[in-house]
């Protein structure tokens, strides 16, 4: 049904994720978040929306004294209001 009567409707977005995360590497101090989001936007009804997304991140994490990278992928679903 998505994809019939709501194909004209839909809204696709693009996002960039950026920000810090404690502790980083090492636990010397904090470390980064880098990443994106791509998705499409169904909207329902007034203020209603089904949403499809696809998520990566990759962060610096310190966890018991063994610092790395860690990379993330999330498939995202929802109904936003």
């Amino acid at each position: 049904m998505l994809f019939g009567p709501l194909e004209d409707r839909a809204v696709p977005y693009l996002g960039l994720l950026v920000g810090g995360v404690l502790p980083g590497p090492g636990n010397n101090g904090p470390g980064f978040l880098y990443g994106g989001q791509i998705g499409v936007r169904f909207p329902v009804a007034h203020g209603i929306a089904v949403d499809f997304g696809l998520q990566y991140a990759q962060y610096g994490v310190d966890f018991q004294g063994e610092g790395g990278q860690t990379q993330q992928w999330v498939f995202l679903t929802g109904l936003r209001f």
